[in-house]
């Protein structure tokens, strides 16, 4: 019992002694096996009421511990820093803990209470050479944020700061979330840039914060691939639908194609005009050089101009074409029939001579004024066709008559000239009775 009461006492003073010009002292332990654990050099036990006795000051005006502080927060080890220059408080100083560690293994920095393996109370750095992973296991998630998403304010997941100063961010906005880009001169809470998905609908918007359909881009769209890009839908279903109302006098493009010479196709419009407008590569301005359009009013289709008039299909230019069939009613097979009355070519003669055209032709004024309808004009072309050949096979008639009666002519006056003849000879021969 004396050799105990020495020993405790030897251990109390060297606890006391202080270390001289700013030397460590040393001091060791032996524990027996009558209290303490052979492999412990120290061996210090707590009261009763489970507070840990390992509290140290550490200068004058900043206080750190270890260890268990406080009774409410038994089977647990804690490190902390305080702010207080009056000592150690037991009371409030399990406010002051920074590292704290539970009897669940559960491991928290900055709070008390942690939830899972490891809770942190602030923001995380990771500072590593090449950069820093967060695996999980196989088939298990990896980062849960149990912060809710609020409406009108931007709760940030994931923040990458961009060689120019710019931030990336992968977190939210009310029921939206994804992909947020923040300009660097940015101060408020706002986003420039974004790529989105609402969890409400599954929409997704590029550069559009609410999309209206399952993809929706406010921008350019590029597609880069090594052979063809296609846009391929659903048998029986659409493939591209613009939302882009056409204006009058502004072109709007909905898809757009450059050539090899640096000419530009596009398929789009203008004003109440849809289809593919061809634009020069030196042009600057918003007009168009060559189209192929519909108007969406009429059905009207311009090949080459927009103003299609009247017309089905108005083409500026030329038509080449292999064969092509006109379906007209109306023929003009009704000038062979016997209630025709042709007429007379003293009536074509007098009909020239006043209108200077043929009759139901149109005159060339009003061929440049207003055109003509090509059936139409085949079909006054083939009546005046066949009424040449009605005033043809009359006038073959007539010829063959006059034919039939010249040779009658001819007959009949080579026989006058024998009759003649024959009477030439009669008066030689009587006057040559006469004179015998």
């Amino acid at each position: 019992m004396k050799i105990k009461i020495a020993v405790i006492a030897m251990v109390t003073m060297c606890l006391g002694i202080k270390a001289q010009n700013e030397v460590s002292t040393y001091f060791q332990v032996n524990a027996d096996n009558s209290n303490g654990y052979v492999a412990s050099k120290i061996y210090l036990k707590s009261h009763s009421n489970d507070r840990g006795t390992g509290l140290f000051t550490l200068g004058q005006t900043n206080n750190w511990f270890i260890g268990n502080p406080y009774t409410d927060h038994a089977n647990s080890f804690m490190i902390g820093v305080s702010n207080k220059s009056d000592g150690i408080d037991p009371i409030a100083q399990k406010s002051f803990a920074k590292f704290y560690l539970n009897a669940n293994g559960r491991v928290g920095i900055g709070t008390t209470t942690p939830s899972a393996k490891l809770d942190v109370s602030g923001n995380l750095a990771f500072i590593a050479p090449g950069g820093t992973w967060i695996t999980g296991k196989t088939g298990n998630g990896g980062i849960t944020s149990n912060t809710q998403l609020q409406t009108g304010t931007y709760h940030s997941l994931i923040r990458q700061k961009t060689s120019s100063g710019h931030t990336v961010n992968l977190g939210g906005i009310g029921n939206y979330f994804g992909i947020f880009g923040f300009d660097k001169n940015r101060t408020s809470n706002g986003y420039d840039h974004n790529m989105v998905m609402n969890l409400e609908n599954g929409n997704i918007g590029i550069g559009v914060l609410i999309a209206k359909t399952k993809l929706e881009i406010n921008g350019n769209l590029s597609f880069t691939a090594p052979g063809s890009s296609w846009i391929t839908g659903k048998t029986g279903n659409g493939g591209i639908t613009s939302n882009t109302q056409l204006v009058t006098g502004s072109y709007h493009s909905l898809i757009r194609q450059k050539t090899s010479s640096g000419h530009t196709v596009n398929l789009g419009g203008v004003g109440d005009f849809f289809g593919f407008f061809g634009f020069d590569k030196n042009r600057i301005n918003n007009g168009y050089d060559h189209n192929m359009v519909i108007n969406l009013n009429t059905g009207n289709v311009g090949i080459g101009t927009l103003n299609t008039g009247n017309h089905k299909l108005a083409v500026e230019g030329s038509i080449g074409a292999r064969e092509i069939k006109v379906e007209a009613s109306g023929w003009s097979d009704f000038v062979f029939e016997k209630e025709y009355k042709l007429p007379t070519l003293i009536e074509v003669e007098k009909h020239i001579k006043e209108k200077g055209h043929l009759k139901d032709i149109p005159s060339a004024k009003d061929v440049e004024k207003n055109g003509f309808f090509l059936g139409e004009m085949d079909a006054k072309l083939l009546q005046k066709i066949e009424e040449l050949t009605l005033y043809t096979l009359k006038q073959e008639k007539r010829l063959n008559s006059q034919s039939k009666e010249i040779k009658a002519l001819k007959q009949q006056n080579s026989k006058i000239a024998k009759q003649e003849k024959e009477l030439k000879e009669l008066k030689i021969l009587v006057k040559r009775l006469l004179e015998k």
